[in-house]
């Protein structure tokens, strides 16, 4: 369904840029030319002090550095790491699905816009155990007159709440089961069902058929690994399954994917001295209802100045199968900002 197309998000750069530029260090030191006390009192034999240790966050103790590699959360699947943190996210989509068929003789293009915002919270009861809590709440219109008015609009909340194992640790590799209670709310505003009621004589009192609404419960779980390669590599592999149940007034769906996804991250803080992370990411999406598969393909740009704080933007792209009810293509392409705090 088209919320579920939809159900991923972006920001602005631009807030990027500036919370970079504020989380960093100073630069200036007034001091910069002058001697310091232990240079001096190297000049006459004199052992200067051992330097203390730097803190950059909690990021070892909480999990996320293997292999002397600091991982970031992936943008579309859920990571290996039992961890205490609190995250948010806001992004936008877009859909463009040209040449639908209505008819046997006419066509419509379809556009759709749609924002998002969602948390994600995790509290890490032991080492190796913890608890997932997940919302997301999204509003989804048509982009012109025709998809405005033969789509109208969508609403959806969706929650899910589990607990995250992580039953095989290494200095440099880490493999968690996780499993979730999921559940959703939609609701669908649709002037075309609308105007075709008060058509068929239904008056204009009635608007049951303006407000449609849905809900849906189900489950979804998986294995996730991550594997450090070094300060600057790491890797990370996720199987994911999903199944849930979708109530539309008196009617019952079925909804199952299976998802195999990962990526690759290159962190320049430790190896280059520049604090920034990037990551290529990949998932392979298959509906096992309709028998269909999706591809994303992605990319992230992160700040890693602070071990304790991961801030990014990541832009994706579905890739879709050619289907009957889509036959000139589909394009999707979102993109979200994220910062999450690690405690």
């Amino acid at each position: 369904m088209l919320e579920d197309t939809l159900a991923r998000a972006l920001n602005l750069a631009v807030v990027f840029s500036l919370v970079v530029l504020f989380a960093s260090p100073a630069a200036a030191d007034p001091s910069a030319g002058i001697p310091a006390q232990d240079e001096l009192g190297s000049m006459f034999g004199e052992q200067p002090p051992a330097p203390a240790e730097e803190v950059r966050g909690t990021a070892a103790s909480s999990g996320r550095v293997l292999g002397g590699h600091t991982f970031v959360f992936p943008g579309s699947f859920q990571p290996a790491f039992v961890t205490t943190h609190f995250g948010f996210q806001q992004g936008i989509a877009s859909l463009s699905a040209p040449g639908i068929p209505l008819t046997e003789t006419e066509k419509f293009d379809l556009k759709a816009f749609g924002v998002v915002e969602s948390f994600d919270f995790g509290a890490a009861i032991f080492d190796n155990v913890g608890l997932i809590l997940q919302g997301e709440g999204s509003a989804i219109v048509g982009a012109n007159g025709d998809s405005a008015t033969l789509i109208g609009g969508l609403g959806n909340f969706a929650g899910a709440f589990g607990p995250i194992w992580s039953f095989l640790r290494t200095d440099s590799t880490v493999v968690s089961v996780f499993g979730q209670l999921t559940y959703g709310k939609g609701l669908h505003v649709s002037p075309m069902a609308y105007v075709n009621s008060v058509m068929s004589g239904g008056g204009l009192g009635d608007t049951d058929s303006l407000l449609n609404t849905s809900g849906k419960s189900g489950f979804q779980g998986g294995i996730s690994a991550a594997q450090g390669l070094g300060d600057l590599l790491g890797v990370q592999l996720s199987v994911q399954y999903s199944a849930a149940t979708e109530k539309q007034e008196d009617e019952e769906d079925d909804d199952k994917w299976l998802w195999v996804s990962g990526t690759a991250s290159l962190d320049l803080n430790r190896s280059a001295g520049i604090p920034t992370a990037l990551a290529f990411e990949y998932s392979h999406q298959m509906d096992r209802v309709e028998d269909e598969t999706q591809k994303l393909v992605g990319g992230a740009l992160n700040y890693s100045g602070r071990e304790d704080l991961q801030l990014g933007i990541f832009l994706g792209s579905m890739l879709f199968d050619e289907n009957e009810s889509f036959p000139e293509g589909r394009s999707f392409f979102y993109g979200k900002f994220t910062m999450r705090y690690f405690f």
